[in-house]
């Protein structure tokens, strides 16, 4: 993963690349984790959402406006 915190699993510049062994990992999730993160992040229209469709549609424009 890159730039997390191993004991937190939260983002952080401390690391660069940080590796959990797969027990480390079920225990980060276990403590951490969201079952419905994408229900929460996605489906809610959140701004990450907008920001995401945003950027989608301004690359499908770029590529279009390149074939033509």
């Amino acid at each position: 993963m890159l730039f997390a915190n191993k004991q937190t699993g939260k983002f952080s510049f401390n690391k660069f690349i940080v590796s959990w062994t797969p027990k480390e990992l079920e225990k980060t999730r276990q403590e951490y984790g969201d079952e419905d993160w994408f229900r929460k992040i996605y489906l809610s229209g959140s701004w990450v959402l907008v920001i995401e469709l945003a950027v989608f549609a301004f690359g499908v424009l770029v590529i279009v406006l390149a074939l033509l």
